[in-house]
């Protein structure tokens, strides 16, 4: 019960102190952490999340100050790796792919990677085969008589081995 008090009493300040709103909002498009935006500005985690859910515009005009930040974090990824230093590949590496994944996430639209859907229906292939299975044409044998049939290999057979 005490989160929720804490978390009442901010969403009073957030409401109450005009300057906590751009603030929160320059620090997110900045690229700070939630935990660094709570430490700055005193307020918890749930608040922020609250206040955000409280309404469209300001989940939106968080969302917006995020997917600014994410063309910082790509401006970013580029002086990594163009200023990497070969002993130091693995670090450059890592650092590049946790902006990235940061990135992806916090602008979608711009670089969020596409997910390909595909569907496969196999009740028509299988339809269709036999379609053709009993379409083809039947060949009628008439079986050989008796004296026709031979169980020894004639010497034309053998000389084909």
């Amino acid at each position: 019960m005490a989160g929720t008090t804490k978390k009442r009493l901010d969403l009073v300040r957030i409401k109450t102190e005009p300057e906590l709103v751009p603030k929160i909002v320059e620090m997110a498009e900045s690229g700070k952490t939630m935990a660094q935006i709570c430490y700055a500005t005193g307020l918890s985690k749930t608040a922020i999340y609250a206040w955000q859910d409280s309404s469209p515009e300001h989940a939106e005009l968080f969302a917006r100050a995020r997917a600014r930040a994410a063309h910082d974090l790509v401006d970013e990824m580029r002086e990594i790796a163009d200023n990497a230093d070969p002993e130091e590949i693995q670090k450059a590496k890592l650092m590049v792919q946790t902006r990235q994944w940061t990135a992806e996430r916090w602008n979608k639209k711009d670089y969020g990677q596409a997910k390909a859907e595909v569907a496969i229906s196999i009740s028509g292939l299988h339809i269709e085969a036999l379609k053709r299975r009993h379409s083809e044409e039947v060949i009628d044998v008439e079986p050989k008589p008796a004296s026709q049939v031979s169980v020894a290999p004639t010497q034309e057979e053998l000389d084909a081995l």
